[in-house]
């Protein structure tokens, strides 16, 4: 990405974000800001940290704004163990098929990686980004039928 942008990564305090923050600074991004709901303070100090709520539309304008934001990479999801919206567990309650559906896992750093080149491609104009609107999967390539996985484990 262009030395001139400037991202956030909203939940970047999280598995998949403190892996892009990572990859970005690796990469030689020099401007990375975090926006999390909890941050550790283990960040590089090259990192700007925002805390804040998401839900919360003048702490996420106050980190736009005071980070001067160009870009904005999104992985915030809800924290392991909170309630979560019936949403979340709708189809769940089932075992769908014969074991034949396949079940992958992705390495952090390929999840990372591909974001991170998602956001670099679509940061054109629309017009001249061949990306724009398409479908991607992001997959190890080898992936297991789920109950051999979930029985070995």
């Amino acid at each position: 990405m262009s030395s001139n942008n400037s991202l956030l990564v909203i939940g970047g305090s999280g598995f998949l974000g403190r892996a892009i923050v990572d990859m970005l600074l690796e990469r030689g991004n020099q401007r990375v800001a975090v926006f999390d709901l909890k941050t550790d303070g283990n960040f590089d100090p090259r990192i700007q940290v925002y805390q804040g709520n998401i839900l919360n539309e003048d702490h996420l304008l106050s980190a736009f704004n005071n980070s001067g934001t160009t870009r904005i990479i999104h992985t915030a999801s809800p924290m392991p163990g909170a309630p979560a919206p019936s949403i979340f567990w709708k189809g769940l309650t089932m075992q769908l098929g014969d074991n034949t559906n396949l079940f992958d896992f992705l390495y952090v750093e390929n999840a990372a990686y591909a974001v991170i080149l998602a956001a670099e491609k679509l940061s054109g104009p629309v017009e001249e980004n061949p990306v724009t609107g398409q479908v991607s999967i992001i997959t190890n390539d080898d992936p297991p039928p789920f109950w051999d996985l979930a029985r070995a484990v």
